[in-house]
């Protein structure tokens, strides 16, 4: 289990990021990442987010270990989440630096209960996303099973990482086949399809690992 915070504020960053520092040093916790959100370039205008609203600073993320701090409603949205890595085709030796992803928080359709949103979601879906978007180097499905603090509601959280910003310019799909393909499942999966809130991050800082 792990899990994701959408941080509103300065302040809120900053009490997240001192737990996560002495909780990974206390191996009260496995790791955690820091993401900070980009409006700008590299985001090319034709992908524009749906933004977060409200909107948010930095994205972080805590694998394992303790229960991790729960904010108030104000600094963001936490959620504890069940993790699904559908592929990592990173070349060895890749820069991270360079990466950019695109993180999108997901509504199940009415006809799906939460079980079956997680069933299709990783049975369906993810493999259409392996077969069709070769532009994405890492995909992530966070599954939602506990919101933690805030006011959003998600039953899934994706994060789809492209190696660079050429990779997200030109390779977001195979062909048109592929694109009609993986629109008519988001379909049958998603409350409402391509209207999905979402934003773009880039790494704050270094992955950190416990020991």
């Amino acid at each position: 289990m792990k899990s994701l915070h959408l941080v509103r504020s300065a302040d809120a960053l900053a009490l997240l990021q001192a737990w996560c520092a002495a909780a990974t040093a206390a191996g009260d916790a496995a790791g955690y990442d820091v993401w900070r959100v980009v409006t700008g370039p590299p985001v090319p205008p034709e992908f524009a987010s749906q933004p977060l609203s409200p909107p948010i600073i930095a994205i972080v993320e805590i694998r394992g270990g303790a229960r991790p701090p729960v904010l108030d409603d104000r600094a963001g949205d936490g959620y504890l989440v069940e993790e699904t890595v559908v592929f990592d085709r990173r070349e060895p030796g890749a820069d991270p630096a360079a990466e950019i992803t695109r993180v999108g928080t997901q509504r199940r359709a009415e006809a799906l209960d939460a079980a079956g949103f997680a069933r299709h979601w990783r049975v369906s879906h993810g493999p259409l996303v392996t077969a069709h978007q070769p532009g994405i180097v890492r995909y992530v499905q966070n599954v939602v099973r506990e919101r933690l603090y805030g006011r959003r509601d998600a039953d899934g959280i994706h994060q789809s990482t492209f190696a660079d910003e050429d990779a997200y310019h030109r390779r977001i799909f195979d062909d048109e086949h592929g694109k009609a393909a993986l629109a008519a499942d988001s379909a049958l999966l998603l409350r409402d399809p391509g209207q999905e809130e979402r934003v773009f991050v880039v790494p704050a800082e270094p992955a950190r690992d416990g020991a």
